[in-house]
């Protein structure tokens, strides 16, 4: 008998700073920063403060790759599932695990609530940018919506319903009341 070894894979830590747009300006997904047990439990962060989320196109950094020390550390995902297990408000901490070989594949079924990122300034305007980025998110599904409207189309419903409801020559009937109309 022959018996798997299951590896364990590695974890991270993971805190959740809010939502973004891509940059082809449709997609959507969550952002986080990969952070050190060391920098967790000392709630101390690299010297410049996180990038901004960006609100238009791509996400937008507020610092240079070189001045932003997060910057390197930002991972950006989407999915269902993503939401399903790490949800919540920015500034939530998560440790969850990812794949040995690339570190960039989490699993997000693994996801484990560590706790909240002490400092209440940056959870404040992270959430602040999040709900901002939420207002554009919901704007443009909106606008999505309003674009695929067809008012005639609207205005034709009832006549339709009226047909779908007819049976045999009263189908008849409303067509050929609506194409008399339609020609007069």
């Amino acid at each position: 008998m022959t018996e798997k070894k299951t590896e364990k894979r590695p974890t991270i830590l993971l805190m959740y700073v809010g939502r973004y747009i891509g940059s082809d300006g449709k997609s959507e997904g969550r952002k986080f920063y990969h952070i050190t047990q060391d920098e967790w439990d000392a709630g101390v962060v690299p010297e410049s403060k996180p990038a901004a989320l960006g609100t238009e196109g791509a996400v937008e950094r507020a610092f240079s790759l070189a001045s932003n020390p997060w910057a390197e550390r930002e991972r950006l995902y989407s999915g269902k599932n993503l939401t399903r297990y790490m949800g919540g408000s920015p500034g939530m901490v998560y440790r969850i695990e990812v794949d040995p070989e690339d570190k960039s594949t989490i699993y997000t079924a693994t996801a484990q609530y560590v706790g909240v990122w002490p400092d209440q300034k940056q959870r404040a305007e992270w959430q602040m940018l999040d709900s901002t980025v939420g207002q554009k998110i919901a704007l443009m599904k909106k606008a999505k919506k309003a674009k695929n409207q067809d008012d005639v189309l609207e205005c034709l419903e009832p006549i339709r319903e009226a047909y779908r409801k007819a049976r045999g020559m009263q189908r008849s009937l409303i067509l050929a009341r609506a194409v008399q109309y339609i020609t007069r």
